[in-house]
């Protein structure tokens, strides 16, 4: 996953109206355990449930992409099409992989987080497996452009939509009125605008005249002309 701070900081602001509850990692050698102390004991399972959720969530995320990305030999040239892929794949039938991750936690004041990963979720790790199996197999199939891209578009329009509409001006997105973050990471910024797409998954897409051209030509190929309206 990405590391100790974004787990804790992630957890920390799902906790953050439980003034009870304290949370920590301690990390020796290749041994990382999270550990959860709850003075009021009456609101400790609902803790338990809270951290539970959004641990899944983690896992479904980070960690899929993760092993999707280390698992996956397809060469794909284009940076921004590379990150839509193992995104597009990351997202593809998470609702049941959240399920399962949720089923496979059992969280303890006292949890092995780095046996949890290595060995408790094996079910995950089979499934994710045979999505890197079927890219892989493929390959030969999907270096042709043209199919490659028919196939991550059909993977971002099968994805469920969690808002009606995304404007995009300049390199940002706007839900509402309002830019919402866009990941923190290396990778360029036309890939940042359109793996967050990926994650919206909204119904229509607004593209303003300050967005540059390679960007604009990049949404219309990946999430289809009839989604996206120019303003």
């Amino acid at each position: 996953m990405r590391g100790l701070t974004h787990i804790a900081n992630h957890l920390e602001r799902a906790m953050c109206n439980e003034p009870s509850v304290g949370i920590s990692f301690k990390s020796q050698s290749d041994r990382v355990c999270l550990e959860v102390k709850i003075a009021d004991q009456t609101v400790e399972r609902r803790v338990f449930a809270t951290l539970q959720t959004q641990l899944a969530k983690l896992i479904i995320s980070d960690a899929k992409s993760h092993y999707i990305q280390s698992n996956m030999r397809l060469v794909i040239p284009d940076e921004v099409n590379r990150h839509a892929f193992i995104r597009a794949l990351s997202s593809f039938d998470k609702e049941t992989d959240f399920l399962i991750a949720k089923s496979l936690i059992v969280l303890t004041p006292h949890f092995a987080l780095d046996s949890f990963y290595d060995f408790r979720i094996t079910p995950l790790k089979k499934r994710w497996q045979e999505v890197c199996h079927l890219a892989n197999d493929n390959q030969a199939y999907l270096i042709c452009p043209r199919t490659f891209c028919e196939l991550l578009r059909f993977l971002i329009s099968n994805l469920d939509p969690l808002c009606e509409e995304a404007h995009i001006t300049g390199d940002k997105i706007m839900l509402k009125n309002q830019y919402i973050p866009l990941e923190a990471s290396a990778m360029p910024q036309d890939a940042k605008v359109v793996t967050r797409l990926i994650d919206l998954a909204p119904r229509k897409i607004v593209v303003h005249r300050d967005c540059n051209a390679a960007l604009t030509s990049k949404i219309q190929t990946l999430f289809g002309k009839q989604k996206v309206v120019f303003k």
